[in-house]
C-alpha cells in the first residue's frame, strides 16, 4: 500500500510540474505580441493559472502530508527491522529485496516532492527569460509581484518531520 500511495504522489507531482511547464510557455508566449491590450489579457491568464497550480500544490501538501510523515517513519522502521533480520543472517535475499521495495517507494515520494520544487522556482527564469520589459508599467508590475511570489518555492512535507525532497532520501540511514 505504501508503495502504492508513493507511486500515485509521484504521478501528481509529474502532472504538476507538467502545468508549470505549460505556464513557463504562457509566459514565454505573452510577451511576443506587440499589442499591449493581448500582452495584459494574457497575463492576466498567467497569473490565475500559477495561483491555480500554487493552490494545487498546497492542496497535494495538504491531502498527502500526514500520509507521507506515516510512510517516512514506516520506512524508517521496516529498513530498521529488516538491517537487523540481514545481520543475523536470516532470510537475506527476501530481506534486501524488501527493503529495497520500502527505500523505492520512498525515493518516489521524495524525487516528487524535489521534482516540485525545482519546478516552481523555475517560473522567475521564464518570467526574466521573456520580453517583459517591454511592456507597460502595469504589465510590469504585475511581472514583478509574480516573479516575487515564484521566488518561494512551494513544497511538499512530510508532516512537521520535514520537507520531501532528495536531501530527506539520503538521510534515511
Amino acid at each position: 500500500m505504501c508503495s502504492q500511495i508513493a507511486y500515485h504522489v509521484l504521478e501528481i507531482a509529474l502532472h504538476t510540474v507538467q502545468r508549470i511547464e505549460h505556464l513557463k510557455s504562457m509566459i514565454i508566449q505573452t510577451f511576443d505580441s506587440q499589442n499591449c491590450s493581448v500582452v495584459s489579457e494574457n497575463l492576466k491568464k498567467c497569473i490565475s493559472y500559477h495561483i491555480e497550480i500554487l493552490n494545487l500544490v498546497s492542496n497535494i501538501d495538504h491531502t498527502f502530508s500526514t500520509i507521507m510523515l506515516v510512510h517516512f517513519l514506516l520506512t524508517s522502521s521496516v529498513c530498521a527491522f529488516i538491517e537487523m533480520t540481514i545481520a543475523e543472517g536470516r532470510q537475506v535475499l527476501m530481506g534486501c529485496s524488501h527493503m529495497a521495495m520500502w527505500i523505492t517507494a520512498l525515493y518516489f515520494v521524495c524525487l516528487g516532492g524535489q521534482r516540485i520544487m525545482d519546478a516552481t522556482g523555475s517560473v522567475a527564469d521564464a518570467l526574466w527569460a521573456s520580453e517583459w520589459y517591454n511592456s507597460d508599467t502595469s504589465c510590469q508590475k504585475a511581472v514583478l509581484l509574480m516573479l516575487q511570489r515564484s521566488q518561494k518555492t512551494s513544497r511538499l512535507t512530510a508532516g512537521p518531520f520535514g520537507i520531501l525532497q532528495l536531501p530527506l532520501f539520503v538521510s534515511v540511514k
